[in-house]
């Protein structure tokens, strides 16, 4: 029995994230960067991928710095959904307009 929960223990920890990915959605790509393991360095088309996606995710996070910094909305209080909805539509246009 201690056997073969270590081995589900390794198999669920080995690429875990890929592998939670591919059960919740199957047709979903994964944008997470790669790192580099001792003994072996990115190559230059995946340095060059990791860049991509810095510049992409530095535009998402940027929106909500001012989101949580400006406007004051650092903690979120769930109080429905429609409420929720109402106030993350008009917080994504100020942000438009700041």
């Amino acid at each position: 029995f201690l056997k073969k929960l270590l081995r589900i223990f390794k198999e669920r920890h080995k690429n875990s994230k890929k592998v939670a990915l591919s059960r919740a959605a199957p047709k979903a790509s994964d944008f997470t960067q790669q790192r580099a393991v001792r003994g072996r360095a990115l190559t230059e088309i995946e340095k060059a991928k990791n860049t991509t996606k810095s510049r992409i995710r530095a535009k998402i996070e940027h929106v909500f710095g001012i989101i949580k910094c400006v406007f004051g909305f650092g903690k979120v209080r769930y109080r429905g959904i429609n409420k929720n909805a109402n106030s993350i539509s008009v917080l994504g246009a100020l942000t438009n307009i700041f």
